[in-house]
């Protein structure tokens, strides 16, 4: 994250949605919003399967570190080949 990202983010005037850095190692950061009620954790899970299948099928390219934010607050930080933590600060 650039030094001038985070304060924009506080001002709503980030960058929402998918965030990719493609030098090596590949890295996807997905901001979500989500409705009242819906399991952030299922959502993530379902959303980290479906990025890393499209980016490998269609890219090419194993994703390295893949994050999902809900609300700009990490849910989930996975590594290739591992688990998502599960956090839910």
């Amino acid at each position: 994250m650039r030094w001038y990202e985070r304060p924009l983010g506080w001002l709503g005037l980030g960058t929402p949605g998918v965030r990719v850095r493609s030098d090596k190692p590949l890295r996807v950061e997905l901001n979500l919003a989500l409705v009242e009620g819906v399991p952030p954790a299922a959502v993530a899970a379902n959303v980290t399967n479906a990025v890393r299948y499209t980016v490998q099928r269609d890219v090419g390219q194993r994703i390295e570190e893949l994050v999902v934010l809900v609300g700009g607050r990490p849910l989930t930080t996975a590594t290739q080949g591992g688990a998502g933590t599960g956090r839910t600060d």
